[in-house]
């Protein structure tokens, strides 16, 4: 790229990058939230269809689980609210906890019965394929 096309440049950014984008990440409005199964909810926060990447919150509410399955490359995940387990390992990851899963690890996300919603971030970058 020449330096002429940063020669407009004020500031940190380019005039024709994207500003940052700042948005609630659990609003009131239920309206963001996406049903993927009984008591299960997602909420997209970046879809990026260039890199393949996407991050979004997983919601459950009452005791809820998200089918066996597997992603193709790594996958971060950072718990917000309440707990959950894979059914898989012995485990437990908590408000706080850190999550990171190697590309083909296969997992069945279960949130316990006592926990009346969980909500954790999640960074993925390919596809997630079901396997049940």
């Amino acid at each position: 790229m020449s330096s002429s096309f940063y020669r407009d440049m004020k500031g940190t950014t380019h005039r024709l990058a994207p500003h940052e984008i700042v948005v609630p990440a659990v609003p009131d409005d239920e309206r963001v939230w996406v049903p993927q199964a009984p008591d299960v909810w997602f909420r997209p926060l970046m879809l990026n269809t260039l890199a393949g990447q996407w991050c979004n919150l997983l919601r459950v509410r009452k005791s809820g689980i998200l089918s066996r399955h597997l992603h193709p490359n790594p996958v971060h995940g950072f718990v917000l609210k309440g707990r959950w387990h894979y059914l898989e390992h012995d485990w437990v990851a908590t408000e706080g906890s850190y999550v990171m899963e190697p590309p083909g690890e296969i997992h069945t996300l279960t949130v316990p019965e006592d926990v009346p919603e969980m909500i954790t971030f999640f960074n993925i970058t390919g596809c997630m394929v079901y396997l049940d």
